[in-house]
């Protein structure tokens, strides 16, 4: 999981923003975790706008799977995953959103295809495609 800012209302006129870093640290209004002195943290936006840097590759029992993981909050603050692309074989599968604006998304989708191939040990041979 990378690292996340979630901003929830404490009050009527007070807010706060938790901070979620990849170190495993969680800590309130500080915007610099005190661990590790990260100060980049992802927001809802970032996600929503699938931002390449946060797509994460893993293997699944449908195969090799792209997805971004993010803090929600619902009565309590959980871990989501937003599906961004299947991965199967040598076949890439691309979710409902990526296939029908393909053109829109064509940045996202190339780095669904290099991080795919980075994962299989293939980037360095194939960097010309």
């Amino acid at each position: 999981m990378k690292s996340f800012m979630l901003t929830l209302p404490k009050s009527s006129t007070k807010i706060e923003n938790h901070y979620f870093c990849e170190c495993n640290n969680r800590f309130v209004n500080k915007e610099k975790c005190p661990i590790c002195g990260n100060e980049k943290f992802f927001t809802y936006k970032d996600v929503k706008n699938y931002n390449p840097k946060l797509f994460e590759i893993e293997k699944t029992k449908n195969g090799i799977e792209c997805f971004i993981e993010y803090p929600v909050f619902d009565n309590e603050i959980k871990s989501k995953r937003k599906r961004v692309a299947i991965l199967i074989d040598k076949d890439i599968k691309l979710n409902k959103d990526l296939r029908e604006n393909f053109d829109l998304y064509f940045e996202e989708i190339s780095q669904i295809v290099k991080k795919y191939l980075k994962f299989l040990g293939l980037w360095e041979e194939n960097k010309k495609i």
